[in-house]
């Protein structure tokens, strides 16, 4: 089927010129040649056509990028505590990729070529750096909404995305010509309340999902900051029981008595604190937390064959080379493990 306005020659039946992408005479449809009445959602990238490109997008980032950082790190050692400066080199690289290729004569990243997809205005134009960065900074917004603001390419009636409506661009597939549709009426599609109807929809399970997640997750946090905080506070009793075991003091007779004072906070997190035998015992519950009220974490003393101490905790073995003053200290601590520090476990 030949097409009036570019000439081009197209499969029978079909109902727009793959070349200019104007409806065909004899399609079928009551319209002029070389012109739209409506607009065909097939001309726009579809979503998983898209998602095919991000992917191969991201693949051809990551690779180099790897590779950089990698000969980065081999030639600063110390880079890696610099994390900052790695992700903003990260971000930028990945602005530049994005917003150069999309505004180039291309007018389509790497990946979205592969997949026969390019980007343009409203006005189906090439867009410029300014626009093409705008809408790359506009896609994380797209994530920020747990991936909702890429599902409205399903429910628009040209298949934009959240960063396609903020930005306002539009994915072509690569055989059509942008110019003609761009020309055709306003499509009838969501309008923007609408838009905002569905991305609030979508989003009321996944954040009912997140704090089912998110609530018991900060609840746990807040327990083991408890924990870590007690352990910080019986640094001072660590410091007096080996004091006094320096002194000559056995260690079956070092409890509380013995160590005279001993400079505490006035609010400790702890409900008490029991020194029996150099082991420290602490037992939770001032805080009134239901998880650990009640529940113990016993503190340690080792030594090693040249008198050296280390002190462990909860439920982990002494450290090489050491031995426990009280073999069954770890049958003191009552609390759950998830609750204790990784050294403590």
């Amino acid at each position: 089927m030949n097409c009036t306005n570019c000439g081009s020659d197209n499969p029978p039946g079909s109902t727009y010129c793959k070349k200019c992408g104007s409806r065909l005479e004899g399609s079928g449809v009551s319209s002029t040649p070389g012109t739209y009445a409506v607009h065909d959602r097939a001309f726009y990238g579809g979503f998983w056509r898209r998602f095919a490109a991000m992917i191969l997008d991201s693949l051809i980032l990551f690779v180099p990028m790897f590779i950089v950082f990698a000969m980065i790190g081999a030639g600063i050692p110390q880079w890696s505590e610099h994390d900052w400066q790695l992700n903003l080199l990260s971000l930028v690289a990945t602005w530049l990729y994005f917003a150069l290729t999309r505004s180039s004569a291309a007018q389509a990243s790497p990946g979205q070529r592969a997949l026969d997809l390019k980007v343009t205005d409203l006005q189906g134009q090439r867009l410029t750096f300014a626009r093409a960065t705008g809408r790359h900074f506009a896609s994380i917004l797209s994530g920020l909404t747990l991936g909702v603001g890429y599902l409205l390419n399903l429910f628009t009636a040209r298949r934009q995305t959240l960063h396609d409506l903020i930005a306002g661009t539009l994915v072509y597939r690569s055989e059509i010509n942008p110019l003609v549709p761009a020309q055709a009426p306003p499509p009838e599609g969501l309008k923007g309340w609408q838009i905002a109807l569905v991305v609030f929809g979508c989003m009321i399970p996944v954040c009912g999902i997140l704090a089912a997640i998110a609530i018991p997750a900060y609840a746990d946090y807040a327990i083991r900051a408890r924990v870590d905080q007690g352990m910080n506070e019986v640094a001072a009793y660590k410091v007096a029981i080996e004091k006094v075991a320096a002194g000559g003091t056995p260690w079956a007779d070092i409890s509380l008595d013995s160590l005279g004072e001993v400079e505490q906070s006035a609010s400790p997190p702890f409900q008490d604190l029991v020194v029996d035998g150099g082991m420290i015992q602490l037992t939770f519950g001032a805080m009134g937390t239901d998880a650990i009220d009640g529940e113990v974490l016993a503190l340690a003393p080792a030594l090693s064959s040249g008198g050296e101490i280390s002190w462990i905790c909860g439920y982990s073995p002494p450290p090489p080379g050491f031995t426990a003053v009280q073999s069954d200290y770890a049958d003191y601590t009552s609390i759950a493990r998830k609750y204790l520090p990784p050294n403590c476990r």
